[in-house]
């Protein structure tokens, strides 16, 4: 083999490599969207539910609770700190983080497409070189 196959050989393995961790941060970042859905129907539909709701604790196990303030809620800041916020707000809040979530997923999603063209580009050179040395 030759110097030049082998140097190829691992830019092919290295762009793997990192189109795979591109796809990694993009299912990180479709799973938080999908989070952000989530939270924001269950909000929604307690909001609308004036009696009891079943609450899952885990296990498979639920308990009754009656809803007292569906306009306020309580959020998880980091660090162990948890801030009521007003429901609107932070409704406004979250539609602004998916948004920006999503322009990233894009952005992301062009990137993999640009280096999967890359990537094949180098395939058939690599190919072309194991042709040359048979």
């Amino acid at each position: 083999m030759t110097e030049e196959f082998k140097r190829k050989v691992n830019e092919l393995s290295l762009m793997e490599a990192q189109a795979q961790y591109m796809e990694k941060q993009l299912e990180s970042i479709n799973a938080n969207i999908n989070e952000i859905e989530i939270a924001k129907s269950a909000i929604e539909e307690l909001r609308k539910t004036k009696e009891e709701v079943l609450v899952p604790i885990g296990a498979g196990v639920s308990i009754r609770m009656k809803t007292v303030d569906t306009e306020k809620i309580l959020v998880r800041v980091g660090a162990g700190v948890v801030v009521e916020k007003d429901v609107e707000d932070w409704m406004k809040e979250i539609d602004k983080k998916k948004e920006e979530l999503i322009k990233i997923a894009e952005k992301i999603q062009l990137e993999l497409e640009r280096f999967a063209e890359i990537f094949r580009e180098k395939q058939a050179e690599v190919r072309a070189l194991a042709e040359k040395q048979r």
